[in-house]
């Protein structure tokens, strides 16, 4: 059966509302209860009938988005009631301004595993002037937006009784470690078109608003299209799209020959996802409409429409990509996993590799080559 957000909603807010609001303890045991009984009752049917991967990624990415909704309005409740809400002045009009979370990665693309964290990103609107919360204990807005933050990724990764929530990773923000916390509308959309690096930009591809203040999605919408459906030099993202493919596997391969890493290997996941999202790049401003979805299988099936994959190509990756993924899930799961899994999926790591070579890495020699 579908899994309904709306149901989901109504469970979690049935689980909350014998709690005193004020007990943040308990609030946090009760959301990471949750977030085990839904997983454990997917996981569980899932071990007997073996879902569909899409559905089973598309579910998981829903129950964090759930949890995700409520974490931040708990957060954002919580620093309200210290502070007051955030009020500019742009052009003379008070604003309120708001901030929202974005998705990246495996949640931004439905894509969630058993054991995928989230990897999420926090955008504000505040500009102007007279930036500032309204409350007795007034603080600036970039202050409130920071604290907010901070209480989400608290609520998250807090270990209670019921363990924690999600591994949260903020990497993925303007200047990563370095940068701040929270970032403003503005500053994202400067960083995007003047400093970002090729792998930020196909990281921006797997992205979708979860929760928050709608003026700030709409914005974000408007900064990822006009990131992205721009013209590109085909050599180069290709060698920024190999060079840092080389880095990674370096870094996270398989070491011994017979054991696999489904993610990292050569012609594994990633080989998929990094040759699709160079597709993306390559044909976005050609096919604007490419950029509606944020999943690496709805990717295949645009640049199979396209002709940049044949559908031969189209098929084959996608069915490689839904076995990994399966495979994945599993060991997440502890399940046992064949011991010939490496012979079994080699036939696909070969095709999927002979893909990568002739899309990308062949078009990335031509730029060493100039």
């Amino acid at each position: 059966a579908p899994l309904r957000r709306d149901d989901l909603r109504h469970e979690l807010d049935v689980l909350l509302d014998s709690v005193d609001p004020d007990d943040l303890e308990q609030q946090m045991e009760r959301l990471r209860q949750f977030r085990r009984m839904e997983i454990f009752k997917l996981a569980a049917t899932d071990i007997i009938h073996v879902h569909e991967i899409w559905d089973v990624g598309a579910k998981l990415s829903t129950i964090a988005d759930v949890v995700l909704e409520k974490v931040f309005q708990l957060s954002w409740d919580a620093v309200c009631k210290r502070h007051g809400v955030p009020v500019c002045v742009i052009d003379g009009q008070a604003y309120h301004p708001g901030m929202a979370i974005v998705a990246y990665g495996k949640l931004g693309g439905l894509e969630m595993g058993y054991g995928s964290d989230l990897d999420i990103v926090f955008l504000h609107d505040s500009s102007g002037e007279k930036q500032y919360t309204d409350g007795d204990k007034s603080i600036d807005n970039s202050q409130f937006f920071s604290r907010v933050a901070q209480k989400v990724l608290h609520l998250l990764g807090t270990r209670t009784h019921s363990g924690i929530l999600y591994e949260a990773d903020t990497r993925l923000r303007p200047d990563g470690r370095a940068g701040m916390m929270v970032s403003s509308v503005v500053a994202f959309e400067d960083y995007q078109k003047n400093k970002a690096w090729t792998w930020e930009h196909q990281a921006l591809l797997r992205t979708r608003i979860i929760t928050g203040s709608a003026p700030v999605g709409q914005e974000f919408a408007r900064i990822r299209q006009s990131v992205l459906a721009v013209k590109q030099d085909p050599a180069k993202i290709c060698a920024d799209v190999v060079e840092m493919r080389e880095k990674m596997r370096t870094h996270l391969a398989s070491r011994d020959a017979s054991s696999i890493n489904i993610q990292q290997d050569p012609g594994g996941m990633v080989d998929i996802e990094v040759t699709t999202q160079a597709g993306v790049l390559l044909n976005a401003v050609e096919h604007p409409e490419m950029l509606s979805v944020s999943s690496t299988l709805e990717f295949i099936e645009y640049l199979a429409g396209i002709g940049w994959y044949s559908s031969a190509e189209a098929n084959d990756l996608a069915a490689a990509y839904k076995l990994f993924r399966q495979h994945a899930n599993r060991q997440a799961l502890e399940v046992e996993l064949p011991a010939d899994l490496k012979q079994a999926l080699q036939p696909h790591l070969d095709l999927v590799t002979e893909i990568w070579n002739r899309l990308v890495v062949a078009k990335a020699a031509t730029e060493r080559d100039s």
